[in-house]
């Protein structure tokens, strides 16, 4: 795989987890946030007349606010939904690290566990900061990310939600699998009581 290949592989995993977050945001948190706390609280805000004036004369709607949010939020370039993103994109990229050293603590028993327990806190500095050094050269730098979001954006919604299921499966299987194989090495070595 040269180059070029692994850097569009990396943004479309990345445009996965943006893809991911942006289902969660748009059709589960805002339904969530528009009824329970814009609606009522402008509604309220309404009861007042002098509210209520100063509300038309701006022009501000439950519809206006949530465009606005929408802008701040959802937007790729400057949203905050990015930084949801990239801490969910840090820990796809942690997984893989962390399932190789609960294998080699099932295999290489208290060496390994007492290393990875008395360097913990610069194990996870380093598995982050590597995190970010990668992304920052295969994605950031030049805002890289921007292109390959246009350009996958462009793609059939069929292609795109199965590049996000793929991640989420991916996910959980690395997760479980971590943490499964973290367990039985605890328990082999005799750390963990049953």
């Amino acid at each position: 795989m040269n180059s070029d290949k692994f850097i569009e592989f990396w943004n479309r995993v990345y445009y996965a987890a943006y893809s991911i977050h942006y289902f969660i945001s748009c059709y589960i948190l805002d339904p969530i946030i528009m009824n329970v706390i814009v609606h009522p609280l402008y509604s309220f805000m309404n009861l007042f007349p002098a509210m209520k004036r100063r509300n038309e004369r701006k022009g501000i709607t439950p519809e206006t606010i949530k465009k606005t949010t929408e802008e701040v939020y959802d937007n790729p370039s400057s949203g905050h939904l990015m930084y949801f993103v990239n801490g969910f994109f840090s820990l796809v990229q942690a997984l893989p690290i962390l399932l190789c050293i609960s294998i080699l603590e099932y295999y290489m028993g208290g060496s390994i566990r007492d290393w990875w327990f008395s360097n913990l806190a610069l194990i996870i500095i380093v598995i982050w900061g590597l995190g970010l050094l990668l992304q920052y050269f295969f994605a950031w730098k030049n805002d890289r990310y921007l292109t390959y979001f246009a350009k996958f954006g462009k793609e059939s919604r069929k292609k795109r939600v199965l590049w996000s299921i793929g991640l989420l499966i991916v996910f959980i299987v690395l997760l479980l699998a971590t943490v499964y194989i973290f367990i039985e090495a605890e328990k082999r070595h005799g750390f963990w009581k049953n």
